[in-house]
C-alpha cells in the first residue's frame, strides 16, 4: 500500500496534521490538535507509590499535570534527562498530560 493510500485509509480522506517523534527505534505520531505545547523538561514533584513511568507532576499555570516518561512506559530507549529532553503537553479528554521524549 502506498503512503498516500495509507494516509487516505487512516484519515478517511481528510487531511490531518500530526506531531511525529521517535522513541528508541519506533516512530510515533500524535494528532496535532491534542498538542497544547512543547516545552523543556523541568523538575517534577514526585508522587508516592506511583509507577516508575510516572515521573511526577508539575504546576502548569494553575493546572496540576502528570508527567509520563514514554521511554520507561514502552521500555524503549534510555531514560536520561538533559537539555534536549522535551515534554509534550497534551489535552486529552479535557485534561492536560505531559509526556517526556528525547
Amino acid at each position: 500500500m502506498s503512503e498516500t493510500a495509507l494516509h487516505q485509509a487512516v484519515t478517511g480522506g481528510q487531511d490531518k496534521e500530526y506531531l511525529s517523534f521517535v522513541l528508541g527505534d519506533e516512530h510515533y505520531a500524535l494528532d496535532i490538535t491534542t498538542v497544547k505545547e512543547i516545552r523543556g523538561y523541568e523538575q517534577v514533584t514526585k508522587i508516592a507509590n506511583a509507577p516508575a513511568f510516572i515521573k511526577g507532576v508539575i504546576n502548569l499555570r494553575g493546572d496540576i499535570v502528570p508527567i509520563v516518561d514514554l521511554r520507561i512506559k514502552f521500555n524503549v530507549g534510555e531514560a536520561t534527562y538533559n537539555d534536549f529532553t522535551i515534554v509534550i503537553m497534551l489535552n486529552i479528554q479535557a485534561r492536560i498530560r505531559g509526556v517526556l521524549q528525547l
